[in-house]
């Protein structure tokens, strides 16, 4: 959440992670719904999953670069590699069925913030895909994400 209750509330669950390490400053706490924590292991996954010259692929290169021509970029701006810039609480929820982005980038990114000494919680959503299908999923993210704010920021 910016500090000082901006008026666009909290970042994307999507880029919740990039906006805790890139820009650890603006936010009171993040919370990242199956978020991507290390651009060139998801660039691997994609690559082993659907192939070089996928849509997948060119999708993932328009957004975030090349894996050969921006390698160095990728490890820069991953997340997981930069937890040591984190100065909020950071909540993880993530399904455990994904397979869009597997639950690894949520383990991953725990990892790197525990031994950092950083403030983080994950919640696994079993019997649950990318998608969120499960009604109790949504449910838990709500509830989760509720009682986090109310403990990081208050009311």
């Amino acid at each position: 959440m910016p500090r000082g209750g901006g008026p666009r509330g909290t970042p994307l669950t999507k880029t919740a992670l990039a906006g805790a390490t890139l820009t650890p400053d603006l936010y009171a706490c993040a919370v990242s719904v199956a978020g991507v924590s290390d651009l060139p292991r998801i660039i691997s996954y994609e690559r082993k999953r659907f192939g070089k010259r996928s849509k997948q692929m060119s999708f993932w290169i328009s957004r975030i670069g090349s894996p050969s021509d921006d390698s160095e970029q990728l490890r820069a701006t991953s997340p997981a590699r930069l937890a040591a810039q984190v100065r909020i609480p950071i909540l993880l929820l993530h399904p455990e069925l994904d397979t869009t982005v597997p639950i690894d980038q949520s383990e991953r990114m725990e990892e790197a913030l525990k031994d950092e000494g950083k403030t983080v919680t994950f919640i696994r959503l079993p019997d649950d895909d990318h998608a969120l299908e499960r009604r109790s999923s949504r449910l838990r993210i709500l509830l989760e994400t509720e009682r986090f704010l109310a403990a990081s920021i208050g009311r």
